[in-house]
Parts: structure tokens; sequence; C-alpha cells
């Protein structure tokens, strides 16, 4: 599905393994809700040996911490402060094969689901909106956005969650598109794809 993106994504990451120095590769991916950055990121795993994938949907706030002075800061939404400490840090200071634990949150239930295990590989992929908040510095060795256009975007939202569609347009859409145009993140990017 993601043919060209990652054969962009392969270059960039070949011309940074080319620095024998060079033991792990960090790569965020962040953009637009629907835009396809969990497909993306799936398909780079599969490319690299099953390299780890961390979501930041992981990351969401659990409902008591959902006050109304944190939704309105640009990417509170999400508990950065627990994803900075349990994968971001030591995504930095691991090594390979160490592991990488902690407890996704789960939307069906809104608390924490089971704990998840991952191993950090060579290559490793950090995605999901909210992936580039400024809190967690500049951890990624690169960067990729992916933009959709509105009525592309509606139509796969609808799709994938039909029930959810009012809560996409009335709220996390708009939370999304706060955080992104903050931080300016579109032009901050390394890598854009535009669909």
């Amino acid at each position: 599905m993601f043919k060209k993106e990652t054969e962009i994504i392969n270059k960039r990451i070949n011309e940074l393994l080319s620095n024998p120095e060079k033991q792990k590769i960090i790569i965020a991916i962040d953009g637009m809700t629907g835009s396809g950055k969990t497909t993306l990121s799936k398909e780079l795993s599969q490319m690299f040996d099953d390299a780890p994938i961390f979501h930041a949907d992981d990351f969401f706030l659990l409902p008591e911490l959902r006050t109304e002075e944190r939704l309105k800061e640009p990417g509170g939404n999400i508990h950065y402060e627990r994803m900075k400490k349990e994968v971001i840090d030591p995504l930095i200071n691991g090594k390979i094969n160490d592991i990488i634990k902690y407890k996704p949150f789960n939307c069906r239930i809104q608390d924490f689901g089971e704990e998840k295990s991952l191993k950090i590989n060579k290559i490793n992929i950090v995605e999901g909106s909210y992936s580039l908040n400024p809190y967690f510095g500049k951890y990624y060795d690169f960067s990729v956005f992916l933009k959709i256009n509105d009525k592309e975007q509606i139509e796969r939202l609808t799709k994938r969650a039909p029930k959810m569609i009012n809560n996409f347009i009335n709220k996390w859409i708009p939370l999304e598109k706060k955080y992104h145009e903050a931080f300016n993140l579109y032009e901050k990017c390394d890598i854009k794809f535009d669909y």
C-alpha cells in the first residue's frame, strides 16, 4: 500500500546505517487521524525484522486526568509524561535487545490493558498523533508526517468507526489540529506525505 513511502524511508534508513557507529535508529511518524500512520508503521516493521512499534495511542489520558485545563493544552490529551518516562527515555538510553515494558491505555475499558513488552531493535518506530510532542525533545533520527485532505479523512474514519465519527469531528480532530498548528509540525518534519 505504501510502496513509494517505504522506499523513501528505506533510503533514509540506509543513509543513516552507512555510519558504522550508528547502533540503532528511531523513526517518529506523526500526522492526521486516518492518514495511514499505523499501516505505514506496520509495513516498515515487516521490512525491518519486526521492528518494534510504540503507539502514542497507548498513552491516552485516563478519564480522571482529562481536566479542562489539561485538554486546553496542545497535545495535552495524551499522557506525554508517562510516555516519555516509559518509552522515549528507555528507547533513547537502551541498547539493542533491551526490553521496554508498559501498560497501554485501552479505549474500550477506559483503563490500562495488559502489559506490553517490546524489544529494542536496530530500527524502532514511534507512531501516532502526538509522537512529536516537543516535551519529548528531539529523540528521533528522522520524522515523518502524513497529511490527508478533510474529505478523505472523514470517509476513512466513517468506514473505520461509524459510531465514533461525531466524536472524531467534534472532539478528536480539533484537538489534533490544535496540536499540529501549535508546534508547526508539518513544516518541521523531515519527510512529508500528502494524500
